[in-house]
């Protein structure tokens, strides 16, 4: 199983193989303040977002980030959070590689969004 490294073209390119959907990758990198702008305009145009995140899932800054753009655009939007296993990352990579979020992982988010009109 391959980890999830997010900015490859390759990785991008996997997805939309494995899903017909063509992802848009956003990646905040000042996270407070957080400028929720491009991803409020990106959720708007497509109605789905699916976070991905190395670490926990339960209170984290993908939970953060769906929290706070329900607070601006309601229920308009699935959205869908992708993170690693719930057990402490392991330093060993062929066990790190298994505790992180994989492709296949990111593509069963996307494929389980209703009517997928992405």
């Amino acid at each position: 199983m391959e980890a999830w490294l997010g900015s490859s073209p390759d990785e991008l390119l996997q997805i939309f193989d494995n899903t017909d959907q063509v992802p848009e990758l956003l990646v905040p990198v000042g996270l407070s303040p957080l400028n929720l702008n491009p991803i409020v305009e990106a959720v708007k145009r497509t109605g789905c977002l699916v976070v991905v995140e190395e670490g926990a899932g339960f209170a984290s800054l993908g939970a953060e980030l769906i929290a706070q753009l329900h607070e601006r655009l309601g229920p308009s939007f699935h959205a869908s959070r992708v993170s690693g296993k719930p057990v402490p990352i392991p330093s060993a990579h062929s066990l790190e590689a298994v505790a992180l979020p994989s492709i296949a992982d990111v593509c069963g988010a996307i494929l389980a969004f209703p009517g997928r009109v992405l």
